[in-house]
């Protein structure tokens, strides 16, 4: 029998206004590529953050980058901690 899937007891709900904070900031999402680290990346972009999209998956990570060029979000792949100095 296949385990039943994990639900939480709680709905969390994240009022987009806490990311107003990061406006003209630099925000970097860790596994941003997918699922609730790209959510993350569109909240801090759409609240005028620059955002880094650091994530092993280069394909995803990059196509987000690209949906939102003109919001300053770029994506630096897996294995270039050298990439990371000039943020």
């Amino acid at each position: 029998m296949a385990p039943s899937p994990v639900r939480p007891s709680k709905e969390y709900i994240i009022d987009p206004s806490v990311f107003e904070s990061a406006k003209a900031k630099h925000v970097l999402v860790t596994g941003g590529a997918s699922g609730v680290g790209a959510e993350a990346v569109q909240l801090f972009a759409d609240a005028g953050a620059k955002v880094t999209i650091a994530d092993i998956d280069t394909a995803k990570g990059s196509a987000l980058a690209e949906k939102l060029t003109g919001q300053g979000t770029f994506v630096f792949p897996r294995g270039l901690p050298r990439s990371c100095r000039s943020l």
